[in-house]
């Protein structure tokens, strides 16, 4: 053998090292490559498996939100019925109330007037009787005597008391007649 025949056989054998070193090569990284896109597709699996778990479980729980936010909702209605109910009632019971008040006012007006049996010609009376007594208490003063004089006098003021106390009592009578006639019309 020659020395080219030599160095094309190791030429030969060299290259055919090399390809039998690329094929392990490639197959040993193609396993490789097999063995990572399974370890990642056995993680994409279990991650899936994980968010399908959650969905399921927000689901139920939503679900379970949208029954209680249904009851509340119901519960509030209900609620605001109630309050509507006695709102109405409260409204009637002080309309009542009102009424009755009203009637009590009414009552009391009437039973004033009746127990304040006077009126202006009974003030024209008792004006007309202290000067009257004034009269006498000059004739007592005239005739000398103090004491009846004295008493004349304190009766006369006390009269002319009566007919103030009786012309403001008559005011306010009329006052009241005149505002609950207003209030009628």
């Amino acid at each position: 053998m020659t020395l080219i025949n030599f160095i094309f056989v190791a030429l030969l054998s060299a290259a055919f090292a090399a390809l039998l070193a690329y094929r392990v090569g490639l197959g040993t990284g193609a396993r490789a490559q097999r063995l990572n896109n399974q370890a990642l597709h056995n993680q994409q699996a279990k991650a899936l498996q994980n968010a399908l778990r959650s969905i399921e479980s927000l689901t139920a729980r939503l679900a379970a939100l949208l029954t209680r936010q249904t009851e509340t909702a119901e519960r509030a209605d209900h609620c605001e019925a109630h309050v509507n109910e006695l709102l109405a009632k409260q409204q009637h019971h002080q309309a009542q109330l009102e009424a009755i008040m009203q009637d009590a006012d009414a009552r009391i007006k009437t039973y004033a007037r009746r127990a304040n049996p006077f009126n202006h010609d009974d003030r024209i009376t008792l004006q007309a009787a202290a000067n009257q007594l004034q009269v006498a208490a000059n004739t007592y003063t005239a005739l000398h005597l103090p004491d009846e004089a004295r008493f004349a006098t304190q009766m006369q003021q006390r009269v002319l008391n009566l007919a103030e106390r009786l012309q403001t009592t008559l005011a306010a009578q009329e006052a009241n007649e005149q505002q609950a006639a207003k209030a009628a019309a």
